[in-house]
């Protein structure tokens, strides 16, 4: 009988003395970074072939009555496909290169999503906050927060209390992993207990 190996954990962890940081890959989903690259080839055919009618139909004043209607709506179509296929370049950029980069001192927690060297942060102090724990996240596909999910933004196992809201974090950890980071957090500031 095969025995299974245990898996590995994927966060990387760095003591700063004062601070503890931890950095969490994303989790490569390659059916989607697949199927983004296979849509963004099409998105762009739709974005090249509309914007160079739209402007084909600019510089040579073919513009009549009868075809504001249609230019209208071409533009509408553009810009709703312009907001698409940006949202889409990144999510596969981030699914090709993004971290999660959570820095705890005795301060508070600050939340970083970057790609690259760019990324916003997000800083919560250690007075509002309460009761870190893990708390595994459903996936609701009825709320922006869980159709951000699905594409691998926002949300995870790692959970805490902020005033009236709940802040997540480690989007890309499963249960287990989340415990280890959450034990790692509690050895070096036992005030996250």
């Amino acid at each position: 009988m095969p025995v299974v190996n245990p898996s590995t954990a994927r966060y990387r962890s760095k003591n700063l003395g004062d601070a503890l940081e931890v950095t969490i890959p994303v989790h490569r989903r390659w059916y989607m970074i697949l199927f983004l690259s296979v849509w963004l080839a099409g998105w762009t055919a739709g974005e090249l072939g509309v914007g160079g009618t739209l402007l084909a139909r600019l510089f040579t004043g073919s513009v009549g009555v009868a075809d504001l209607g249609s230019g209208l709506f071409m533009l509408i179509w553009l810009t709703f496909w312009t907001i698409g296929g940006a949202f889409a370049i990144y999510v596969l950029i981030w699914q090709l290169k993004g971290q999660e980069k959570v820095t705890i001192n005795s301060e508070g927690i600050t939340v970083r999503y970057e790609i690259g060297s760019f990324g916003r942060s997000k800083t919560y102090l250690k007075k509002h906050l309460l009761n870190l724990r893990i708390s595994p996240e459903s996936l609701t596909y009825n709320s922006l927060r869980g159709g951000l999910r699905f594409w691998g933004l926002g949300g995870g196992a790692i959970a805490f209390d902020y005033g009236a809201k709940t802040i997540r974090f480690g989007s890309s950890v499963e249960e287990a992993e989340g415990n280890m980071i959450l034990s790692e957090i509690q050895q070096h500031f036992p005030e996250y207990r």
